[in-house]
């Protein structure tokens, strides 16, 4: 029974990497488990199908752009030649029929492909698509997808919004204005304080015309009621690269916390090592953790351990710390 059970886990692990890597496996064999379906409409076998196949499934495009190719290979004969890599007339002609060949052969590799999403499946995600009372969302630390009611999903992100500790409403769009702002500071603590280099200005300077942060939420399909984690995307936004670089200076100290773990491997062989130790070991669920945390005291903490590992940092708390905001 032990090697039955042991072989079945390591079958569906496997088989789970070989969706991830576009190998197509069993579907009958394969955990049911990384689709939900929270809402009102009862999905098709299809629908479900594709729903199981998880969040990180690589599906095969058949569509080849022709133009696309032939212009990126023109390009790359273009750079070649302006590096001189093409100098002699006799390769370069070599070179541009090579590169002929391997436009041609590719788009026959692509067109000879077989689809790994049946045309049922294919008109599903289509239908799922459309159906714009529906929010396909993704599972919190999982890679599952889960299907929902909008209805719901935007109840429960107003839920997260109403919280004024954590979230305020605003008249305007205040993204040019920030960037302006923080362009200034930045172009201050470097000509007339000399408190940052050039390089690390132009590592914290937000590009012109800075992207609006945006919120989605990933869904706790293991508690009740489906609570959500909101996640603020602010990739591109104007202080996008200033938290970037703070980041980079705080990365040394996170690993000398006597707190740090790496990863839930390194947790579990803590565990195993110390399963004979006496007490009671407890976990506890913290509601809203981000939010419910001193912001004052964790950017205390925060410029303490920057200037601990970073003894020759030349910008001072006062100014570090402004940068924070």
């Amino acid at each position: 029974k032990l090697i039955l059970k042991e072989k079945k886990i390591i079958s569906e692990r496997h088989n789970k990497k070989f969706l991830v890597l576009n190998i197509p496996v069993n579907q009958v064999e394969f955990n049911n488990k990384q689709g939900y379906n929270f809402s009102y409409l009862a999905l098709s076998p299809a629908e479900e199908s594709l729903l199981a196949k998880g969040w990180k499934y690589a599906i095969k495009h058949n569509k080849f752009n022709n133009l696309n190719v032939k212009a990126d290979i023109e390009y790359m004969y273009c750079c070649m030649d302006k590096n001189s890599l093409l100098k002699n007339k006799e390769n370069a002609n070599k070179v541009k029929i090579l590169l002929n060949e391997f436009g041609n052969k590719l788009k026959k590799k692509v067109d000879k492909e077989i689809p790994n999403l049946s045309s049922d499946e294919l008109n599903a995600m289509s239908t799922l698509l459309n159906e714009h009372s529906l929010v396909i969302a993704k599972v919190d630390m999982d890679n599952a997808i889960v299907v929902m009611n909008k209805s719901d999903y935007i109840i429960k992100a107003k839920e997260i919004f109403d919280d004024k500790r954590a979230f305020e409403n605003l008249n305007r769009n205040l993204t040019e204005e920030g960037e302006k702002e923080l362009i200034r500071f930045l172009v201050q603590l470097k000509i007339k304080n000399k408190m940052i280099s050039p390089q690390e200005y132009e590592l914290m300077r937000p590009d012109t015309g800075s992207r609006t942060p945006e919120a989605y939420f990933l869904i706790k399909v293991h508690k009740s009621g489906q609570p959500v984690r909101p996640i603020i995307s602010c990739y591109n936004s104007y202080n996008y690269y200033t938290a970037k670089y703070l980041a980079t200076l705080l990365k040394p100290a996170i690993s000398k916390c006597p707190s740090y773990v790496k990863d839930p491997f390194e947790f579990a062989k803590i565990i195993k090592e110390n399963k004979n130790l006496l007490g009671l070991m407890c976990s506890l669920d913290v509601s809203s953790l981000f939010t419910n945390v001193s912001l004052e005291k964790t950017i205390d903490i925060t410029i303490e351990k920057i200037k601990l590992f970073h003894p020759k940092l030349t910008i001072d708390d006062k100014n570090l710390r402004e940068l924070f905001y």
